[in-house]
């Protein structure tokens, strides 16, 4: 029911990206998902595993088979991608390394502004109580106005996650210093208001 903004949905269509890259061998398609993750959930791992996908060398076609003089001269992959296919990302590049460290809103000229919110969606776990909840996010708006990743500074436990999901997919007119767009920190608080 809450589906795009549920928990299990950036897994969910990164499960599909992975399906039709790995298992029926249709890598357009794949690639189509895995630019759907990057776009929508840009702050959770699997947004953060597609960017890396979409960089490398995944989603191209195989080279032709190579002889057999040839395959004796390539080295062997030492470690766990020679069975898996894939490596764990570097979270540097996937969220865009910088030379200049990250400022807080308050050290900038211009600090970001929300260009586009997103209504959290209340948890099926806190309906019992049916209470409003206020979490705050301090999230890191890069350079083009998008939420690099966050984390939770205070608030319910059962809203968290929620709240993280919902300041993941913000979108912020970028912080201006000395006249160019700069990665900031900025807090933003997500309320919840009850369902009826």
């Amino acid at each position: 029911d809450t589906y795009p903004h549920s928990t299990f949905a950036p897994k969910a269509l990164y499960a599909m990206a992975w399906t039709c890259e790995n298992d029926l061998d249709q890598l357009d398609q794949a690639r189509l998902y895995y630019e759907q993750v990057k776009d929508r959930y840009p702050m959770t791992p699997f947004g953060e595993l597609s960017v890396e996908k979409l960089k490398g060398n995944y989603l191209k076609p195989p080279e032709p088979a190579q002889s057999d003089t040839a395959l004796a001269k390539t080295p062997a992959l030492s470690d766990t991608s020679s069975t898996t296919g894939f490596k764990s990302p570097d979270l540097s590049a996937i969220l865009g390394s910088s030379d200049q460290e990250p400022l807080r809103a308050s050290e900038v000229e211009i600090p970001p502004e929300v260009i586009e919110q997103v209504t959290p969606v209340y948890p099926v776990t806190a309906k019992a109580e049916g209470r409003p909840a206020t979490v705050v996010v301090r999230v890191l708006v890069r350079k083009d106005g998008r939420v690099g990743k966050g984390e939770v500074l205070n608030g319910p436990d059962m809203f968290q996650s929620a709240a993280v999901m919902a300041a993941g997919q913000y979108r912020f007119k970028p912080a201006m210093h000395a006249g160019q767009p700069r990665e900031v920190w900025m807090e933003v608080t997500v309320t919840f208001t009850p369902p009826d």
